[in-house]
């Protein structure tokens, strides 16, 4: 602090101390009672079947709950489908880069797929030991225009026993 702004040689410096606030005892229970149910749900997720993965997927793309539908692929297997991406994430030199693009990524998957989904349904799931592949109609809105586009998401059971999303195709259908 300058008492006098003019005259910057002298000033006033005060300790630095730390403040931790608290919310309100009952504001503090409901929190933790969210996120009791919010790790519930994530627990849950790890037992799903390849098809009710990507129905969950869907879904929370619907609902916009972004960290739930990240939770469903494998970012760093998914990165290397999308070119420039890839690229830049496996010439990344240090690994706090390589984070940065993962989570650039992360926002594009979450921008990239912003039109409006009004329907989907799951139109074929093929399991075989430990990968499966999961084809799904995705029918969009935007404006006044609607489009149906069938998405083929490849998973794989990751070493925790759960199915991952790691590739997915997309083609035109209306």
């Amino acid at each position: 602090y300058y008492p006098d702004p003019d005259v910057k040689t002298f000033f006033y410096e005060s300790e630095d101390y730390k403040f931790l606030i608290k919310p309100p005892l009952i504001v503090d229970e409901k929190i933790n009672n969210e996120k009791f149910i919010k790790k519930s749900e994530f627990e849950s997720l790890k037992k799903l079947p390849p098809y009710d993965i990507v129905d969950d997927l869907l879904h929370s793309k619907m609902q916009k709950d972004w960290e739930r539908f990240l939770y469903h692929f494998d970012i760093e297997r998914l990165i290397f489908s999308f070119q420039n991406y890839g690229k830049a994430y496996e010439q990344a030199k240090s690994g706090k880069h390589k984070l940065q693009i993962i989570d650039d990524f992360k926002k594009y998957l979450s921008v990239h797929w912003q039109d409006r989904i009004l329907s989907y349904k799951i139109n074929e799931s093929i399991v075989r030991a430990e990968e499966a592949t999961v084809e799904a109609d995705v029918e969009y809105k935007v404006r006044n225009l609607s489009y149906v586009l069938r998405y083929t998401f490849r998973l794989y059971k990751n070493s925790q026993n759960e199915w991952k999303v790691f590739d997915y195709t997309v083609l035109r259908v209306k």
